[in-house]
């Protein structure tokens, strides 16, 4: 990508990790993006519905019980603003038990695929 044409987006990050939070925010931050960060995925979804745009949602894909998962919340974000790209982040523990999962979602929908990472 040429660097002169680069538009920054505006990121909406929602994980219940502060200091994956605090490492992401920044390194978007520093790549030229408009980062809003959230801890609950509720207030998560509050932001997108009074924001004009957001570009992009980053989000785990499970939470604590009783709190939407993230292909929940994904789901719910879409629905509001059908344009916003989905990046899921996956714990080390979880990942494969999180990897048949997204293989049922992924068969059902066809609209979500799995981001995998070294990391959250």
């Amino acid at each position: 990508m040429d660097a002169c044409n680069f538009v920054p987006g505006h990121v909406i990050l929602v994980h219940d990790d502060p200091r994956f939070i605090e490492e992401a925010a920044a390194a978007l931050r520093t790549a030229g993006y408009d980062v809003a960060t959230f801890i609950e995925p509720m207030e998560a979804l509050n932001a997108l519905e009074a924001a004009q745009r957001f570009e992009i949602l980053i989000t785990r894909v499970r939470f604590a019980p009783g709190k939407p998962n993230g292909v929940s919340l994904a789901q719910m974000a879409q629905a509001k603003q059908s344009t916003i790209k989905v990046l899921f982040t996956v714990a080390p523990e979880n990942k494969h038990r999180t990897h048949r999962g997204y293989r049922r979602i992924c068969r059902r929908s066809n609209r979500y695929s799995p981001a995998s990472d070294d990391g959250y």
